[in-house]
């Protein structure tokens, strides 16, 4: 795009269908923002050839066709077009033609939001960067469900810069009332969560049950989780409303709560091999805490590459069984959590080496034996006795 030079391509970000393809390359063609003279209501209505109940329509009125004010505001949206239709304007009366009840000022944006007809006015046009963070701010509904989620929305609702994204897990019947209270909460948490809350239905297609490990015994569940800057996710122990959510998040903030840990049944009886099974309960004593050098494993069970290397990593556990100072261990990754940001596992299978001082690497060389195996012997530290003596005597018991 010459707009931003020949060699800085932008990234595609569109859909995969012909339609969407289509659409996306048309978004790129001709100016960002379209001048207006004259509009009416259909500019923001459904019935519009080109509207998407997922975007926005952004309009600036600016004192002059070609003020610098119109030229911020093009190279603006000029980073966002395919996010929905943008104009400008000197043409002060299309607010009113297009909604009866608008009035606008000179040098100042409005937003329509499709999905739900809100309206939202600026108090300036300001930078390039304010008229963007004015968009980001008011693009999503404070409250949807994972259905309503599009490309651009998801974007918004997922990365709120150092902020919590909340969610609500409830029977489908009480969505309407707990969108009476949970809409209110981006604005009472302005400073604290994104500007959004997502809302799941109770059932065999939630996808909130198994990530928050939520009672189903309590009505409605409510979940918080800051999904740019950690793993720790919060669980309301009880059924919420607005009071109680707004202390817990609050709560949440201030460290009063404690993270969420998915963890499967602590193993009991016999283990199979020599390979340790670490659970989300047992993790930090059996790895963190265990003052030996870990080969630790995180797996998911329909894994394929998972499944090629166990029989490599299962010989591994059986040839470093007779050394005390070693441990190969390993953990469904779909059925526990591990909130140690080392370890952070973006993919199956996942290998990471704690010496016995504590120090964590991702482990990224070869899954033969051979090479696993040099791998430990040249990068395990020496154990303390009393953690061997330690051990001894938990064999024993």
């Amino acid at each position: 795009r010459k707009s931003v030079g020949l060699d800085n391509p932008t990234t595609y970000e569109g859909g995969r269908t012909a339609d969407a393809f289509v659409a996306n390359i048309k978004s790129y063609s001709g100016p960002a923002s379209e001048y207006l003279e004259q509009a009416d209501e259909s500019l923001i209505s459904p019935k519009r050839e080109d509207y998407d109940h997922t975007k926005v329509t952004v309009i600036a009125f600016v004192d002059k066709k070609d003020s610098d004010h119109a030229k911020t505001f093009e190279s603006a949206v000029d980073q966002i077009r395919t996010d929905g239709s943008y104009y400008h304007t000197e043409n002060y009366a299309i607010a009113k033609a297009i909604h009866g009840d608008l009035e606008v000022k000179p040098n100042t944006i409005l937003l329509f939001r499709h999905f739900d007809g809100e309206v939202v006015k600026s108090k300036t046009i300001g930078t390039v960067d304010e008229i963007l963070s004015f968009i980001e701010a008011n693009y999503a509904a404070p409250f949807i469900t994972f259905t309503d989620m599009s490309q651009s929305v998801a974007s918004r609702v997922y990365s709120p810069n150092n902020a919590f994204n909340v969610f609500v897990h409830a029977a489908e019947s009480k969505k309407d009332e707990v969108k009476a209270w949970a809409s209110k909460l981006p604005e009472r948490l302005a400073e604290t969560i994104g500007s959004t809350v997502v809302f799941d239905a109770k059932g065999e297609n939630s996808r909130l049950q198994g990530f928050f490990g939520f009672n189903p015994s309590i009505e409605v569940s409510l979940g918080v989780v800051n999904l740019q800057n950690s793993k720790k996710k919060f669980v309301l122990e009880e059924s919420a409303d607005l009071e109680k959510a707004l202390k817990f998040v609050e709560d949440v903030k201030a460290g009063k709560v404690k993270p969420y840990v998915k963890s499967a049944p602590i193993p009991t009886g016999e283990p199979e091999d020599n390979v340790k099974v670490v659970v989300g309960d047992t993790f930090e004593k059996e790895v963190l805490g265990s003052g030996k050098n870990v080969f630790f494993k995180i797996y998911a069970p329909w894994c394929g590459h998972c499944k090629a290397m166990a029989p490599a990593y299962k010989d591994l556990a059986d040839a470093l069984e007779e050394d005390k100072e070693v441990v190969v261990a390993k953990l469904d990754g779909t059925e526990n959590d591990v909130l140690d940001e080392r370890f952070d596992a973006r993919g199956y299978p996942a290998l990471f080496f704690m010496n016995s001082e504590g120090k964590v690497e991702a482990y990224k060389g070869g899954r033969t034996f051979d090479d696993m195996l040099k791998y430990i012997e040249d990068n395990k530290t020496p154990v303390s006795a009393d953690v061997l003596n330690r051990s001894a005597d938990d064999r024993e018991l």
